[in-house]
């Protein structure tokens, strides 16, 4: 009797040993491919901005400063300090350019499948959107308001807490500044009485 109670205890053990496994693979898989896909698209930006400052005439906007930083670093392999500032507003210019270049492109093709799930889709269409509009709509909008109330609060409670410890920092740092300044020179002076001693 107690040997079946141990086999299906290590039978319900292994089961969820099983489970779990399957849970940290759907996690590991999502995490690689969120990796790759960052990885992918940072490979794309940087290709793009170097070709970009492969042309007499760069095709993102306002980059030419970044490519004169870039070719002075390949050339004089010295780093100016603009390059920072240059490589951003470089970065900025092109994420502007490809969301412009992309926007009627994305309407367009929105317009188009809108138009097709009306045009063949008919009543499906009309109880999709109504369905949606009376279920899942308020929801996904009530779901927004709340991140966006939470991003809000966190930012002013966040605000608040800096505040807080700014004032106590105005108050008691001097103090254990003071004690860790003593606190450094006491160890100080026993390591050299130490080498000293010897």
């Amino acid at each position: 009797m107690a040997s079946k109670s141990s086999k299906a205890a290590k039978a319900k053990a292994a089961e969820a040993a099983r489970a779990a496994r399957k849970s940290v693979s759907v996690w590991s898989i999502i995490v690689q491919f969120l990796f790759y896909i960052l990885f992918t698209a940072s490979l794309v930006v940087f290709a793009s901005i170097a070709l970009n400052c492969a042309y007499d005439k760069p095709f993102i906007p306002k980059s030419q400063g970044f490519c004169n930083d870039a070719v002075h670093l390949f050339t004089k392999y010295e780093l100016r300090k603009t390059i920072g500032k240059n490589f951003g507003l470089t970065v900025n210019n092109f994420q502007t350019l490809v969301i412009d270049t992309a926007t009627p492109y994305v309407v367009n093709a929105t317009k188009s499948i809108d138009e097709n799930l009306q045009k063949y889709g008919g009543e499906y269409y009309v109880k999709t959107v109504t369905f949606y509009n009376n279920t899942l709509g308020p929801h996904v909008q009530n779901l927004s308001e709340l991140l966006s109330n939470l991003y809000n609060e966190g930012q002013v409670a966040s605000t608040a807490a800096f505040l807080r410890v700014n004032e106590w920092f105005k108050i008691n740092g001097p103090i254990y500044h003071e004690a860790l300044n003593g606190y450094y020179r006491r160890v100080v002076d026993a390591v050299n009485n130490l080498v000293n001693a010897h």
